[in-house]
Protein backbone atom coordinates (compact mmCIF):
# COMPACT_ATOMS: atom_id res chain seq x y z
CA UNK A 1 0.00 0.00 0.00
CA UNK A 2 1.61 3.45 -0.71
CA UNK A 3 1.99 5.74 1.39
CA UNK A 4 -0.02 9.59 0.90
CA UNK A 5 2.94 12.56 0.42
CA UNK A 6 1.68 15.19 2.38
CA UNK A 7 3.83 18.64 2.89
CA UNK A 8 4.93 19.24 6.25
CA UNK A 9 5.52 23.16 7.97
CA UNK A 10 8.93 22.61 9.18
CA UNK A 11 10.12 21.33 5.09
CA UNK A 12 9.59 23.73 1.93
CA UNK A 13 7.04 22.40 -0.59
CA UNK A 14 7.95 23.49 -4.08
CA UNK A 15 4.18 23.43 -4.90
CA UNK A 16 2.13 26.20 -6.06
CA UNK A 17 1.17 27.60 -2.79
CA UNK A 18 5.16 26.99 -1.49
CA UNK A 19 6.01 29.75 -4.43
CA UNK A 20 3.25 32.08 -3.59
CA UNK A 21 4.51 31.64 -0.10
CA UNK A 22 7.97 32.46 -0.58
CA UNK A 23 7.09 35.68 -3.44
CA UNK A 24 4.72 37.28 -1.01
CA UNK A 25 7.70 36.77 1.76
CA UNK A 26 10.33 38.53 -0.96
CA UNK A 27 7.98 41.33 -0.34
CA UNK A 28 7.04 41.46 3.12
CA UNK A 29 8.68 44.12 5.70
CA UNK A 30 12.17 43.28 5.43
CA UNK A 31 12.38 43.89 1.70
CA UNK A 32 10.21 47.06 2.12
CA UNK A 33 12.00 48.39 4.85
CA UNK A 34 15.38 47.65 3.01
CA UNK A 35 14.33 49.43 -0.08
CA UNK A 36 13.10 52.33 2.40
CA UNK A 37 16.49 52.67 3.72
CA UNK A 38 17.71 52.40 0.87
CA UNK A 39 15.98 55.24 -0.51
CA UNK A 40 16.63 57.42 2.90
CA UNK A 41 20.78 56.83 2.00
CA UNK A 42 20.22 58.16 -1.31
CA UNK A 43 18.35 61.22 -0.41
CA UNK A 44 21.21 62.05 2.36
CA UNK A 45 23.76 61.74 -0.58
CA UNK A 46 22.13 64.08 -2.75
CA UNK A 47 21.11 66.44 0.11
CA UNK A 48 24.76 66.33 0.89
CA UNK A 49 26.36 67.57 -2.37
CA UNK A 50 23.43 69.61 -3.55
CA UNK A 51 24.55 73.07 -2.93
CA UNK A 52 28.52 72.63 -4.06
CA UNK A 53 27.06 72.14 -7.47
CA UNK A 54 28.07 74.73 -10.19
CA UNK A 55 24.46 74.25 -11.38
CA UNK A 56 22.47 74.91 -8.15
CA UNK A 57 20.25 77.44 -8.44
CA UNK A 58 17.51 79.23 -6.40
CA UNK A 59 13.95 79.59 -8.05
CA UNK A 60 10.44 80.41 -7.06
CA UNK A 61 7.71 78.50 -8.73
CA UNK A 62 4.43 80.13 -9.96
CA UNK A 63 5.53 83.70 -9.10
CA UNK A 64 5.45 83.05 -5.79
CA UNK A 65 8.38 84.38 -4.59
CA UNK A 66 8.01 84.21 -0.48
CA UNK A 67 8.92 80.06 -1.30
CA UNK A 68 12.39 80.05 -2.60
CA UNK A 69 13.03 76.58 -3.78
CA UNK A 70 16.45 74.75 -4.61
CA UNK A 71 17.35 73.05 -8.28
CA UNK A 72 20.09 72.22 -10.89
CA UNK A 73 19.97 73.90 -14.29
CA UNK A 74 21.91 72.09 -17.04
CA UNK A 75 21.99 72.26 -20.83
CA UNK A 76 19.56 70.04 -22.47
CA UNK A 77 20.71 68.05 -25.20
CA UNK A 78 22.95 69.49 -28.16
CA UNK A 79 20.12 70.17 -30.98
CA UNK A 80 17.56 72.21 -28.15
CA UNK A 81 20.31 73.98 -26.81
CA UNK A 82 19.97 77.08 -28.64
CA UNK A 83 16.19 77.82 -28.15
CA UNK A 84 15.87 77.35 -24.89
CA UNK A 85 16.14 73.38 -23.36
CA UNK A 86 17.04 73.11 -20.38
CA UNK A 87 17.11 70.08 -17.69
CA UNK A 88 16.02 70.72 -13.77
CA UNK A 89 17.14 68.66 -11.53
CA UNK A 90 15.09 69.62 -7.81
CA UNK A 91 16.31 68.80 -4.34
CA UNK A 92 15.07 65.79 -2.83
CA UNK A 93 12.16 67.64 -1.01
CA UNK A 94 10.01 65.21 1.45
CA UNK A 95 7.08 65.89 -1.33
CA UNK A 96 6.80 66.89 -4.52
CA UNK A 97 7.37 70.34 -5.18
CA UNK A 98 7.18 70.66 -8.63
CA UNK A 99 4.61 69.56 -11.88
CA UNK A 100 3.92 69.86 -15.16
CA UNK A 101 2.97 73.37 -16.04
CA UNK A 102 4.67 75.27 -13.10
CA UNK A 103 6.17 78.63 -13.67
CA UNK A 104 9.63 78.36 -12.69
CA UNK A 105 11.54 82.11 -12.35
CA UNK A 106 15.27 82.30 -11.67
CA UNK A 107 18.32 84.36 -12.30
CA UNK A 108 19.83 82.74 -15.98
CA UNK A 109 22.31 84.81 -17.77
CA UNK A 110 22.30 87.74 -15.39
CA UNK A 111 18.68 88.77 -16.20
CA UNK A 112 15.49 87.30 -14.52
CA UNK A 113 14.39 84.22 -16.79
CA UNK A 114 10.90 82.71 -16.36
CA UNK A 115 10.59 78.75 -17.42
CA UNK A 116 7.95 76.14 -18.53
CA UNK A 117 7.99 72.44 -17.14
CA UNK A 118 6.64 70.68 -19.81
CA UNK A 119 7.60 67.62 -18.59
CA UNK A 120 8.90 65.93 -15.35
CA UNK A 121 10.10 62.53 -14.08
CA UNK A 122 8.75 61.65 -10.64
CA UNK A 123 10.33 58.16 -10.33
CA UNK A 124 12.16 58.73 -6.93
CA UNK A 125 11.86 61.41 -4.09
CA UNK A 126 15.75 62.06 -4.96
CA UNK A 127 15.79 61.96 -8.22
CA UNK A 128 12.74 64.51 -10.05
CA UNK A 129 14.17 65.43 -13.42
CA UNK A 130 12.57 67.93 -15.56
CA UNK A 131 12.49 69.24 -18.97
CA UNK A 132 12.14 73.25 -18.95
CA UNK A 133 11.77 75.59 -22.22
CA UNK A 134 11.91 79.03 -21.60
CA UNK A 135 8.87 81.26 -21.98
CA UNK A 136 9.31 83.29 -25.59
CA UNK A 137 6.23 84.66 -25.66
CA UNK A 138 2.90 85.97 -24.01
CA UNK A 139 -0.69 84.35 -24.14
CA UNK A 140 -3.43 87.65 -23.83
CA UNK A 141 -6.80 87.55 -23.43
CA UNK A 142 -9.77 89.79 -22.02
CA UNK A 143 -11.84 87.95 -19.91
CA UNK A 144 -16.09 88.34 -19.10
CA UNK A 145 -15.13 91.50 -16.55
CA UNK A 146 -13.57 93.25 -19.35
CA UNK A 147 -10.02 92.73 -17.70
CA UNK A 148 -6.78 91.90 -19.36
CA UNK A 149 -5.37 88.66 -18.67
CA UNK A 150 -1.33 87.42 -19.85
CA UNK A 151 0.36 84.27 -19.38
CA UNK A 152 3.55 83.67 -20.05
CA UNK A 153 4.12 80.70 -23.14
CA UNK A 154 5.62 78.74 -25.03
CA UNK A 155 5.91 79.02 -28.81
CA UNK A 156 7.48 76.65 -30.65
CA UNK A 157 8.57 77.88 -34.54
CA UNK A 158 10.62 75.80 -36.90
CA UNK A 159 12.09 78.99 -38.07
CA UNK A 160 13.21 80.44 -34.95
CA UNK A 161 15.83 77.34 -34.80
CA UNK A 162 19.72 78.30 -35.03
CA UNK A 163 20.37 75.69 -37.47
CA UNK A 164 17.89 74.83 -40.75
CA UNK A 165 16.11 71.05 -40.83
CA UNK A 166 17.80 68.34 -42.68
CA UNK A 167 15.43 67.86 -45.49
CA UNK A 168 16.34 64.22 -47.06
CA UNK A 169 16.73 64.64 -50.29
CA UNK A 170 16.67 61.73 -53.23
CA UNK A 171 19.02 60.87 -55.86
CA UNK A 172 18.38 58.65 -58.83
Amino acid sequence: MAKLLTASDSTPYLGANSLQKSFKSYQAEPFIENYKEEINQNMEKVRESFFRNPQFQTVYKNFNYDEPLWVWIGEGDYDYKQVGYQKMFSYPYDEYKFDIGDYITCIYNDIETTWLITSISKNQKYNVIAHIEKTNNSLKWIDDYGKLISYRCVVDDKYLEASPRKIPSYCC
